[in-house]
């Protein structure tokens, strides 16, 4: 799988080529762009998870930028892992930056070595959360597809409710709560309750995080 590296400099910044060289050096795509919209043009047009990626939004000063397309790619719920170079050494921007969902921050004077290590690292994470983010649409198929009744019957069972407990609080039959609970596992592809649970609390706890 190709690896690519974003790099987006805002600033007239005269390390841009000296990045690019020293970032070549991980046998990496690095593509370049000189502000959010070239780049953002490219994100919404390429095919996530088709190759290894990291962004790397370097300015010579101020993080504000780089955080602020941060925000902006939050929107669209970003998974490409995001690392600040900055001139701006100061926690707040520091702390701003990783609240906002950057993967690493670094200022100047940068070291070239750590640098390597940590978009190596990205890609590692990237990877992961491809899996995850693909993990998520499964089974957001998968629970996309169970009916109203459905859905209350896994909740009550989710919530430690026996078939009989769940019937009498839906006012149902025991039996008609087990015609459902057949169903639902069969529309869910599941064997057990504990991969019931499993699947479930995944899906509920990265619904969460992408909402």
């Amino acid at each position: 799988m190709e690896s690519i590296i974003h790099l987006i400099t805002f600033e007239d910044d005269s390390t841009k080529v000296q990045l690019k060289a020293v970032l070549s050096s991980l046998a990496a795509n690095v593509k370049t762009y000189s502000n959010e919209q070239a780049f953002l043009k490219y994100y919404f047009s390429s095919t996530k998870g088709a190759h290894k990626e990291c962004i790397i939004i370097n300015t010579k000063s101020s993080a504000a930028p780089s955080i602020a397309l941060i925000k902006e790619l939050n929107k669209l719920k970003n998974i490409i892992p995001i690392i600040i170079i900055s001139g701006d050494s100061s926690i707040e921007s520091c702390r701003n930056a990783f609240k906002s969902g950057a993967f690493e921050y670094l200022t100047r004077p940068l070291n070239v070595n750590e640098l390597l290590n940590i978009v190596s690292e990205s890609f590692l994470h990237y990877e992961s959360e491809v899996e995850q983010f693909r993990t998520y649409i499964s089974l957001k198929d998968k629970f996309g597809k169970l009916s109203n009744r459905e859905k209350e019957v896994m909740e009550m069972i989710l919530e430690g409710n026996t078939s009989k407990e769940a019937a009498e609080k839906l006012s149902l039959s025991p039996r008609t709560v087990e015609v459902h609970r057949s169903n639902m596992y069969t529309k869910l592809k599941i064997r057990s309750l504990p991969q019931l649970v499993q699947e479930y609390d995944f899906f509920k706890k990265y619904d969460l995080r992408a909402n």
